[in-house]
């Protein structure tokens, strides 16, 4: 009777259980399609790329420092070399963290956007769109965040 009881509780867990395996499996598989998109993938490639990391660094260098064209080149050369081994990396926490924090309705709607004619040129601006956004404010972060330094470090001194 005991084990009778058992696998129908096993059995009844797993019925519970299947509908939420099913969602979470549908979120998935979305979440596949949306990262197999073309313009997502171009995304990708394009946050990795020597172009892109160019720009970073540029946005990154504190002011005054003098980088020539072709330090820049080599230094994201060198960058996009090391990076683009994590190029399968990004994929899969990509698609892993779309199924977690998305309702599969709105991964529906990400796929189908980006899958547009819209949508894929809106993505394919996005980088640079970032890029020029952040070369105008950087200075003025790093400005202000350098002025704070000092604090900062004693913040994390104190016991």
């Amino acid at each position: 009777m005991t084990r009778k009881l058992l696998a129908g509780l096993a059995c009844a867990l797993m019925l519970t259980a299947a509908p939420g395996f099913a969602r979470d499996q549908a979120r998935t598989e979305a979440a596949e399609r949306y990262a197999a998109l073309p313009a997502v993938q171009a995304m990708m490639d394009d946050m990795l790329s020597a172009e892109s990391l160019a720009g970073q660094i540029m946005n990154s260098v504190p002011g005054g420092t003098e980088i020539s064209d072709t330090q820049l080149s080599r230094l994201s050369a060198v960058l996009a070399d090391v990076l683009m081994d994590l190029r399968p990396e990004l994929e899969t926490t990509m698609i892993t963290n779309t199924a977690a924090l998305f309702t599969l309705d709105e991964i529906l709607a990400l796929t189908a956007f980006y899958d547009s004619e819209h949508g894929a040129a809106i993505m394919a601006k996005m980088q640079p769109f970032m890029q020029e956004t952040m070369s105008h404010l950087s200075p003025k972060i790093m400005s202000r965040v350098q002025a704070v330094t000092p604090e900062i470090i004693k913040i994390m001194q104190e016991k």
